[in-house]
């Protein structure tokens, strides 16, 4: 991650300097035991101490380790009584969806049931985030490809026909549903070619011997590809991120479709390594804790205390894709992405991940992966389409992928807010 100098501390790339009074209305809405007990979801080593002093009358927090240059202060509440008042107090003047505790962590189902039968979803509203750009963006986005000669598959295309699919669903049971984006175009106004003094900064950053050694062409070359990285990976998350925040949803759901990685010869068809995997916000590293701008963002989702709603979300949703698909939970095991994610839910099948979406996307955010695109059997399903009915596909009955996909989320949506 590109650490750019700030006055207080370094931010990450296309950052702003955060401004933490926008948090002050959260003061003495929590005790210091509360506090303790939630940074274990988001730090998961602890290593957010490091930026910090705790007292019994609050939290200080520093841009550097050795707290000479402070950011903010969050005072505690004294005891439970005054945590209740203050939380009412916040509830009422809180400008960052104080409603998220209320809707979706503490629906029942059984009330729920008993009080809206036929629309389980009335009164909530729910923005869909098809994920990746697609169109004419999808090479670069490296989310486009085909297998030898056959038709070629861009992921953002599945997610958009996934979701308008959802939409149908989740309407149906009376949800208000918005969208950050219903076409192949970028929700960003910026393009590639202005990041290249920070693709430039992060290229020698991230590999400066062989920056050092490239020819100029090759050089050319690797800088656009981190200004292209930093267009589609930062600069389109962060316009979503502006969307859900105008658009204030009581859930958003972002949704992919997922692949294993290809070499040098380009993708190829494996068997049978569907995997299911969703996850919910958390698990910063404490390389990420260096930037101030993520300090903010871990105090800003630990304050809003969306979690809980995350989680039951991303466990109902697990549970009908295992039923669906009786796919196995993904077990990451030694890879790289040990250090990055964590178990979360009550299902083996949830995983906390700091991912720019979960983490800019106010409220709850449940990032769902969908079946292995370079799957054999789920490649022939994408490349059939989307269609009416059952089609024959490997010598077997199947319905319109995207459908039966959609079915999965809206399933878990409803399960965890509204009963079935």
């Amino acid at each position: 991650m590109l650490a750019v100098t700030a006055a207080r501390g370094a931010l990450s790339v296309l950052a702003e300097p955060p401004d933490w009074r926008v948090l002050d209305d959260y003061q003495g809405t929590l005790t210091e035991g509360e506090f303790r007990a939630r940074v274990p979801l988001f730090s998961n080593d602890g290593a957010l101490y490091q930026w910090l002093t705790v007292g019994a009358r609050g939290v200080e927090v520093f841009a550097d380790r050795g707290k000479t240059r402070k950011l903010w202060e969050l005072r505690f509440a004294n005891d439970n009584a005054a945590n209740n008042a203050a939380a009412n107090v916040a509830q009422a003047i809180l400008p960052v969806f104080p409603q998220y505790t209320g809707k979706i962590a503490c629906a029942t189902l059984g009330s729920l049931k008993q009080s809206k039968p036929l629309k389980p979803l009335a009164g909530l509203k729910i923005c869909l985030d098809p994920g990746h750009i697609g169109g004419a963006w999808a090479e670069m986005e490296e989310r486009h490809f085909r297998i030898r000669n056959g038709p070629w598959v861009d992921e953002a295309t599945l997610n958009l026909i996934t979701c308008e699919w959802l939409e149908r669903g989740l309407r149906e049971a009376g949800a208000e549903v918005c969208w950050t984006k219903r076409t192949t175009l970028p929700v960003t106004a910026r393009r590639p070619a202005e990041f290249t003094p920070q693709a430039i900064k992060m290229l020698w950053r991230s590999d400066a011997k062989k920056a050092a050694r490239a020819r100029p062409a090759e050089l050319l070359k690797l800088v656009r590809w981190y200004e292209e990285l930093i267009f589609y990976r930062v600069a389109e998350i962060q316009a979503r991120a502006a969307v859900v925040e105008h658009l204030r949803p009581d859930l958003t759901l972002c949704l992919h479709y997922n692949a294993l990685g290809w070499g040098r010869r380009g993708p190829r068809l494996y068997q049978n390594v569907n995997r299911i995997v969703i996850f919910t916000h958390g698990s910063y590293l404490a390389r990420e804790l260096e930037f101030d701008d993520l300090k903010f963002s871990l105090f800003k989702k630990l304050l809003e205390n969306s979690r809980g709603a995350e989680r039951r979300v991303a466990d109902a949703i697990a549970r009908q894709a295992a039923r669906m698909w009786n796919y196995p939970p993904e077990q990451y095991g030694a890879s790289a992405l040990t250090a990055t994610c964590r178990p979360a839910g009550k299902t083996p099948y949830v995983w906390s991940r700091n991912l720019l979406a979960n983490r800019l996307y106010p409220g709850p955010v449940v990032f769902v992966e969908g079946p292995f695109m370079d799957d054999a059997l789920t490649y022939r399903r994408l490349i059939a389409g989307d269609y009416d009915g059952w089609r024959e596909i490997a010598g077997r009955q199947y319905r319109s992928i995207f459908r039966e996909y959609a079915e999965v989320v809206a399933r878990g949506v409803i399960e965890a807010c509204g009963g079935e």
